[in-house]
């Protein structure tokens, strides 16, 4: 998902004690609450 590699770096600066094995569920919520508050114009960007 694009979208994920382009936010991935800047989740990982939020949060940079979690280790590797760590990110994907934790990203992944993170993630997820971005993107729901991302404008029409960014979502349509990456679909």
């Amino acid at each position: 998902n694009l979208y994920r590699k382009d936010r991935q770096a800047h989740v990982k600066q939020m949060d940079p004690q979690i280790q590797n094995k760590g990110i994907s569920e934790r990203h992944n919520k993170l993630l997820g609450k971005a993107w729901n508050a991302e404008s029409h114009e960014v979502r349509e960007k990456y679909r």
